[in-house]
């Protein structure tokens, strides 16, 4: 493992920890560059957070999880809803690793940060190929729940909130939050998942026993704030990513805390990325999918202009491996 320090363009400094996977990767054609999965972390998270670091030592291909600027050993301060500003940083750590000869392969987010992932996927990058998201909350207006009795009355009021969590340091650490920041986050609108290209899959994980804040209140120092998210909400992911994979976890909750909860994460994560998953999502996916690419495309001067996308990409042993990916690759005549 590799602490690395990324200077960003806004003059900011991102840590993180790049893990190279435990069987190195084989690359049977020399241009071919090697996979990397981008991790990103909760509210008032970390790249140590929870279950990170047990996933990222169980990828198959090199992972780096990150601290957003503002939390854990990164410069700068965070926000409550400040997901244009942690696309921002998302936008520095990928443009650093393709600088530096990988492939993005996956980008991993947790909680908050899946909504940073997506919109990076959706409007920044679509040729992303997998998408994690753990714990996701769609129906952002629900955060309110966080928020009852004297603190809501306080952010009413013009006072304010402030939310505390252990740090990177295993100290706490305190987010001051006030109504306008709770309606902003509120108001950010995830419909715009519907967007993503059908190339680019999904995997969302959740726990059944991911409750709302609701049947948490008043917050003790055993219900931190992390952010709970009712289950209901990967339904509406599912039901609106073109290309989706949805995982349940019975028992298990919006962190996974209990040991086996998160070994059963880590074991469904894998299993997506496997040859094996590949199989079943292009069996469910790649027929259906495919004849919904437009593939003629007028151009003027031929008769036969054609898109590749959705034609299978053959392995060493003839099994099918994936699909070309939609506006990559045209053949034409005249």
């Amino acid at each position: 493992m590799e602490t690395l320090r990324i200077e960003s363009s806004h003059g900011k400094t991102l840590v993180g920890i790049l893990r190279p996977s435990k069987t190195p990767q084989k690359l049977n054609d020399p241009r071919a560059k090697p996979n990397l999965a981008i991790i990103c972390h909760d509210l008032l998270g970390h790249k140590n957070q929870a279950f990170l670091p047990l996933l990222a030592d169980n990828l198959p291909f090199d992972t780096f999880r990150f601290d957003f600027h503002g939390n854990g050993e990164s410069d700068g301060e965070t926000h409550f809803a400040n997901f244009e500003e942690e696309t921002d940083d998302l936008f520095e750590v990928v443009h650093y690793f393709q600088n530096q000869g990988y492939h993005i392969h996956a980008l991993i987010g947790y909680g908050k940060s899946t909504a940073v992932i997506l919109k990076y996927a959706t409007f920044l990058n679509r040729a992303v190929p997998h998408i994690v998201s753990i714990s996701p909350r769609y129906n952002m207006s629900e955060i309110w729940d966080l928020f009852q009795g004297p603190d809501l009355a306080s952010l009413n009021s013009g006072g304010h909130v402030n939310l505390t969590s252990k740090g990177y340091d295993g100290k706490d650490v305190t987010l001051k939050v006030m109504k306008q920041d709770v309606e902003a986050y509120a108001n950010w609108d995830m419909a715009f998942v519907a967007q993503l290209t059908i190339t680019t899959s999904v995997l969302t994980c959740h726990g059944l026993a991911d409750t709302s804040y609701k049947s948490a209140y008043p917050l003790t120092a055993s219900t931190p704030p992390t952010q709970r998210t009712p289950v209901q909400n990967a339904a509406l992911f599912a039901n609106n990513i073109p290309t989706h994979t949805l995982q349940l976890l019975p028992s298990a909750d919006h962190t996974f805390s209990n040991p086996q909860h998160a070994a059963q994460l880590v074991d469904a994560v894998v299993r997506y990325f496997s040859r094996e998953g590949e199989r079943e999502r292009s069996w469910r996916n790649g027929t259906g999918r495919s004849i919904q690419i437009p593939r003629w495309i007028s151009v003027d001067g031929y008769r036969n202009f054609r898109d590749l996308g959705g034609w299978p990409v053959k392995g060493w042993d003839g099994s099918t491996v994936g699909y070309v990916r939609e506006r990559l690759i045209f053949r034409g005549g005249e």
